[in-house]
């Protein structure tokens, strides 16, 4: 049955989707978003029970929630918090894992003037996560909550689901290693940061992803697999960390690489040593689907998936001779890694460098150890 002469509900809904992606405007946005949302009118030829009717239905299901999650954003941004909290609502109910819902929910809420209500929301689904997955929250959803704690979270709309995490500290000298790591994303499709544990890969690879957020040319997503004890949680948390819903019947890692296929966008995954069998088959699957996407991944050692390339994180350089003026020492990066971190009362000087050059050499110039032996000088 050909209806090329037609034009079909379905039809309408995607184009209206697509359009309302490209409106910058947060208020025609969601008023063309909500126009595709109102040709539903209830779950997709539910009296069919046949398998290719179920399939279609689920992914029109899918592709219906992303809609609403979007509309939600744009409303939000609108400055009319009130008419999404009923709808989000009502979609955390039905899926309440989905991470990207229950913090848009966090947003309305707290924007409607119910902190608390927005702060129950985040311990529900946290517990959740816990007893169901193992897992915690994603840092995005973990930064909304301690912004509503502290009556800081943007009242102008959602915030930005690229969120990284903030670093404790300035970054210490690895500027070369920095420009050579931002050359590298821009030729291969994953690059894994490799080496000892306290060796600066998880500050690296997330300055990278500040630099390239800063250029302003793709979101980067950030997944931090170091509390995931469960392999077969992998998934749900990458998928989490973007933001996006599970697949209907295929899992989340399909729902991943639906929303991924047509970006341009780095995710970085954080941790992956301790879960690199089930890391390494879902980077690959991501590789294969996402052709515009690009992983950077850090772990202590390759994860061998095709097109992989190994970048060795080095430590911080260290001069070859003890002695020196105490200026030209704090030229390399770990001698003045130690100092910056050292408390204030403590001095360097010409009776004890030699000291200090020797201890940032015996730690083998590790970021890590520099910092906690920087702890304890007096």
């Amino acid at each position: 049955l050909r209806l090329r002469s037609l034009e079909t509900d379905v039809d309408r809904f995607r184009r209206g989707v697509r359009e309302a992606d490209d409106a910058e405007d947060p208020h025609e946005r969601s008023a063309m978003l909500e126009s595709a949302l109102d040709l539903w009118r209830g779950p997709f030829l539910v009296d069919l029970d046949r398998p290719w009717v179920q399939e279609e239905s689920s992914m029109l299901e899918w592709e219906r929630q992303g809609a609403v999650a979007r509309w939600a954003e744009a409303t939000i941004a609108d400055g009319d918090p009130d008419r999404v909290i009923p709808v989000i609502e009502h979609s955390v109910a039905v899926a309440p894992l989905d991470e990207r819902m229950c913090g848009l929910l966090m947003s309305a809420l707290y924007q409607s003037g119910r902190q608390s209500d927005a702060l129950a929301v985040y311990r529900a689904l946290r517990t959740q996560l816990a007893e169901e997955l193992g897992v915690q929250p994603g840092p995005e959803l973990a930064k909304l909550e301690e912004q509503i704690l502290l009556h800081e979270a943007s009242t102008d709309g959602v915030e930005p689901r690229w969120l990284l995490p903030a670093p404790a500290s300035d970054l210490v000298g690895r500027s070369v290693e920095i420009e050579d790591l931002l050359a590298r994303t821009e030729q291969v499709r994953l690059l894994t940061l490799t080496g000892p544990g306290g060796v600066g890969k998880t500050r690296l690879a997330l300055e990278v992803g500040r630099r390239i957020i800063d250029g302003g040319d793709q979101p980067v997503f950030f997944a931090d697999l170091s509390a995931v004890l469960d392999e077969t949680a992998v998934d749900a948390v990458l998928a989490s960390s973007v933001g996006v819903q599970p697949h209907p019947d295929a899992g989340p890692l399909a729902g991943l690489i639906e929303y991924l296929r047509p970006r341009t966008a780095v995710l970085i995954v954080d941790n992956c040593e301790h879960v690199a069998g089930t890391v390494a088959r879902s980077l690959a699957a991501l590789v294969r689907g996402c052709p515009q996407l690009t992983l950077v991944a850090t772990s202590r050692s390759p994860l061998y998936v095709d097109g992989e390339l190994e970048w060795r994180t080095p430590s911080l350089s260290l001069p070859d001779r003890v002695g020196g003026p105490i200026e030209e020492l704090r030229r390399w990066p770990g001698i003045e890694l130690l100092l910056q971190r050292a408390p204030r009362a403590f001095d360097v000087t010409d009776a004890n460098v030699g000291d200090v050059v020797e201890l940032c050499k015996s730690l083998d110039g590790l970021p890590l150890a520099l910092e906690l032996a920087a702890s304890r000088l007096g």
